[in-house]
C-alpha cells in the first residue's frame, strides 16, 4: 500500500547547503486548470542560474519510483531557465498540453541550480573546472479533467478507501480539541485504502479535496470551538460514500 509523502529529493548538493526552496512539495493542478504559477527563491548568497525539467510517473513514491514514457509533449513550461539574484525570487509556470480525460496523471518536476560565479572568463580555456549544482525535486499532480470524488468508510474495520478516480488528502483527529496540525494527514490515491485505528476509534475524519474540506465523521459535542481545528465550516455531515457533483469543478 502506497501513498503519497512529500518527495524532496537532494540529487546531487554541494558544501553550500543554503539552496532554494519553493512555495509548496506538492504542487496540484485541478480539473478546470490549463496552468500552475509557482515561486522559487534563490536563498543563497550569490546569483543563480535555475533550469526546470519534467518526466511522467507511474505514481509517486519513496521508494522504486516507476518512470513512464510519454508519446507527446504533456508538460510544458517558462522560462526553461532562469537567473535569479541572491535571496530573490522568480516565478515558474507549468502549462498541461496533455489528454483530458478521467485519469489522474502524476509528474516528477526537477529544478536544478547552478552557481554564476562558477562561470568565470579569467579562466585558461583549457582547465577542467568542477561545477557543483543542486537538484531538487516535487510531485505535481494533475486531476482528471472528468473527475469523480468517491470514497468508502468502514469504522469498524478503520479504514478509508479511494474509491473516485482523484486524490485527497485526509486529517484524522484521535480528540475533539485536536487541531489539524497535529492530527494524522495521509494523501490517498485513487484505488488505495488507508487503515487507522483512529477512523474506528477517533472523534473526527475530515477529507480535502479541490481546496474544500468535507466532514466524513464527527463525534464531538456541539459546543467545540471549531476554530478549534482550524477547518472550514462548510463540511457535510457523516457519510461513507460521497460523490457530489461540485466535485467536477
Amino acid at each position: 500500500m502506497k501513498y503519497i509523502v512529500i518527495l524532496l529529493s537532494i540529487i546531487f548538493t554541494s558544501a553550500n547547503l543554503q539552496a532554494m526552496y519553493f512555495s509548496s512539495y506538492i504542487y496540484e493542478m485541478g480539473s478546470q486548470e490549463d496552468f500552475i504559477s509557482k515561486y522559487i527563491t534563490n536563498d543563497t548568497e550569490t546569483t543563480n542560474l535555475y533550469s526546470i525539467s519534467t518526466y511522467a510517473i507511474e505514481k509517486p513514491s519513496n521508494t522504486n519510483e516507476i518512470r513512464i514514457n510519454t508519446k507527446d509533449k504533456e508538460l510544458l513550461y517558462a522560462p526553461l531557465r532562469s537567473m535569479i539574484d541572491k535571496k530573490a525570487t522568480n516565478l515558474f509556470k507549468i502549462f498541461y498540453r496533455g489528454p483530458k480525460d478521467d485519469k489522474e496523471r502524476y509528474y516528477r518536476v526537477v529544478f536544478t541550480e547552478t552557481p554564476l560565479t562558477l562561470y568565470d572568463n579569467n579562466q585558461p580555456a583549457q582547465t577542467s573546472t568542477y561545477i557543483p549544482s543542486i537538484a531538487l525535486s516535487t510531485i505535481l499532480i494533475i486531476r482528471p479533467r472528468k473527475q469523480k470524488f468517491d470514497y468508502v468508510v468502514d469504522e469498524s474495520k478503520g479504514t478509508l478507501k479511494n474509491t473516485g478516480n482523484t486524490f485527497f488528502r485526509a486529517i484524522v483527529h484521535n480528540q475533539c480539541n485536536q487541531r489539524d496540525e497535529d492530527a494524522d494527514h495521509v494523501y490517498i490515491l485513487p484505488g488505495e485504502e488507508y487503515q487507522n485505528d483512529f477512523i474506528r476509534t477517533g472523534s473526527k475524519i475530515f477529507l480535502v479535496i479541490n481546496k474544500q474540506y468535507r466532514m466524513v465523521k464527527n463525534t464531538c459535542p456541539v459546543d467545540i470551538d471549531p476554530a478549534d481545528t482550524n477547518t472550514n465550516t462548510n463540511t457535510n455531515t457523516n457519510t461513507n460514500t460521497d460523490a457530489d457533483a461540485d466535485a467536477d469543478q
